[in-house]
């Protein structure tokens, strides 16, 4: 006879920030998002999945609005990406952060979507923060040189320590609720 597993009652996470990202051989990348970017940078951050992308995204969004700056998130992987490209004018944000790019690869209207917001943003100065896998899937030659002008930081995968230190986190993460 089974005996059905017992559902648990969890707390959500909390909220992704730099200090409950557990950086592995990342450091520098964390420091560089956290404490390094300036007005109107462009800086694109790449891994594999599962590496921690989306959380630095987030991350980086709470950190730069803490500091009272203007900031535009923008999941592309959102069946309304490009929408939200068009709709984040760089007159009204001081940074537009895109988590998963890559996701816009292959799709006419997102590329160029962000195509003209990369251009949009520069002329204003507005600093972009891209995550994703890497530009190779984009089609539209000016969208793939456009990626290629911002500084590119590559995460690295977590070895053992690094994975056995994000299981601590996660457990601290994750309170069970009796």
């Amino acid at each position: 006879m089974t005996v059905p597993q017992l559902p648990l009652a969890l707390a959500p996470p909390r909220r992704p920030r730099f200090s409950n990202f557990v950086a592995g051989d990342n450091a520098l990348v964390v420091r560089t998002l956290r404490d390094g970017l300036e007005p109107g940078q462009w800086v694109r951050v790449s891994g594999p999945p599962d590496s921690g992308r989306t959380h630095l995204a987030l991350a980086t969004v709470a950190a730069l609005s803490k500091r009272g700056l203007r900031v535009a998130f923008v999941p592309a992987r959102s069946p309304t990406a490009a929408g939200l490209l068009d709709a984040a004018d760089a007159g009204s944000v001081d940074w537009v952060i895109i988590d998963d790019y890559d996701a816009l690869a292959g799709s006419a209207e997102g590329e160029r979507a962000l195509f003209n917001g990369l251009n949009r943003w520069r002329a204003a100065r507005t600093g972009v923060v891209l995550t994703g896998g890497d530009r190779s899937g984009i089609d539209l030659p000016d969208l793939r040189s456009r990626l290629g002008q911002a500084v590119h930081l590559v995460l690295r995968p977590l070895d053992d320590r690094g994975l056995e230190a994000l299981l601590r986190q996660l457990l601290e993460d994750y309170s069970v609720v009796a």
